[in-house]
């Protein structure tokens, strides 16, 4: 299921891709939906018709919120997403007191992140080259709030989890807003 929800001269692309899972686009000042790579139509497949989502998504002031069937807000956005003039994408999420963030690939610093900054470059990499290369990121974050987020953007970009403020910001160098939010 698809639909499209606006808020003033924002306008979010909600695809339902499961019960437990929604993929959000912001989309851009045209209001056109940015064209897909080829390869994601086989990993992001949309949940059938009949697939009862237990998740409602809904748009105010422009930043998007995720509710469960309780009612329940499980996941927001602490800003409106925005392009910045040098083409980079800016995203803000809010995060709980004592929130902890699982992911981002192969690190060896941290399991559990409160704070910092985390910086993530997905790019391919010829196998001749792999074999020499101890890192490996993956834009995927598991909250220890119950959801996880996948950023559908292989911009370099920057993760930065700020408790004092209560979010978790999202620098990436090119758009688009893109993200699936699994709960």
């Amino acid at each position: 299921m698809e639909e499209v929800l606006s808020s003033g001269a924002s306008r979010v692309r909600v695809q339902t891709l499961g019960a437990r899972a929604v993929r959000i686009t912001h989309l851009p000042a045209d209001g056109s939906i940015p064209e897909d790579r080829p390869w994601l139509k086989y990993v992001l497949r949309q949940g059938s018709d009949e697939t009862p989502t237990q998740l409602r998504v809904e748009q105010r002031d422009g930043r998007v919120a995720v509710h469960a069937r309780t009612g329940e807000c499980v996941f927001s956005e602490a800003r409106q997403a925005r392009i910045e003039e040098d083409g980079s994408v800016v995203m803000a999420f809010s995060t709980g007191q004592n929130e902890g963030f699982y992911g981002g690939g192969e690190w060896f610093n941290a399991f559990r992140r409160r704070k910092g900054r985390l910086h993530l470059w997905s790019r391919d990499s010829p196998a001749v080259l792999q074999s020499r290369r101890t890192y490996s990121n993956i834009p995927y974050f598991l909250s220890s709030r119950g959801y996880g987020l996948l950023l559908l953007n292989s911009h370099e970009s920057t993760w930065e989890l700020d408790p004092e403020k209560g979010e978790l910001r999202v620098k990436a160098a090119g758009p688009p807003a893109d993200y699936v939010l699994i709960y």
